[in-house]
């Protein structure tokens, strides 16, 4: 099931471009203030951007086979001269899976739709999703739900909004060591020391994780 689940960010603007100058850019909000142009939501008549996301088994598939397409001709090069290729087929299988999900995101494609819906209160206290009766039915079809995420929750999977269970980490992580040590210098540098490594192990193993599934060169990552 954790395969099948995860988080949308629809980040498309309603504007013909983005590319713009300070003056245009006060221009497009105060025409977005005046409900002149389309609004930002994935819905009509919707600002809903974030999403809990739960795909169909067949959707996962296709997105694996996608990602496969791309890993199994890089493991496979043999020479000096498909390796220099590594970056056409990397362009090649990132623009296909790129746009397969925007094909999927503007409903074009009838074998994955998908449905949405906002979360019930007992989903919001429990922090898990039910299928309703007439969510079941419409499943006979479709098994892709995007539940709205008005509460942000895509942030706990990024160390962003976590400072404060991050700072009690350390804090109990510095404390402990000084107990034993009756040494608090010797204490700061050791929690300093291990916050600093799980930070870059968080960066490398995420980027490399981002990269993997995106198949977005790391060197394009921040």
């Amino acid at each position: 099931m954790k395969y099948q689940y995860g988080y949308y960010l629809h980040g498309r603007s309603p504007h013909e471009t983005t590319d713009v100058n300070v003056k245009d850019m006060m221009l497009n909000l105060k025409r977005e203030s005046e409900e002149k142009i389309g609004r930002r939501g994935l819905e009509p008549n919707s600002d809903d951007q974030m999403y809990i996301v739960k795909v169909d088994r067949t959707f996962r598939s296709q997105y694996e086979l996608l990602l496969r397409s791309y890993q199994s001709r890089i493991l496979t090069r043999s020479n000096k001269k498909i390796e220099e290729r590594e970056s056409e087929i990397l362009l090649a299988s990132y623009r296909g899976l790129n746009e397969f999900l925007c094909a999927f995101i503007n409903r074009s494609l009838p074998t994955y739709n998908y449905i949405i819906r906002p979360r019930w209160m007992l989903e919001k206290l429990l922090n898990c999703e039910f299928r309703s009766t007439r969510t079941s039915e419409l499943l006979d079809k479709t098994d892709s739900i995007f539940y709205i995420d008005p509460d942000r929750n895509f942030a706990k999977t990024i160390f962003a909004g976590y400072e404060n269970s991050l700072f009690i980490w350390n804090m109990a992580t510095f404390l402990f060591i000084d107990y034993f040590a009756f040494n608090y210098v010797l204490a700061a540098i050791i929690t300093y020391l291990l916050n600093l490594i799980a930070v870059q192990m968080r960066q490398s193993l995420g980027q490399q994780n981002l990269a993997k599934k995106t198949l977005i060169p790391k060197n394009f990552l921040i």
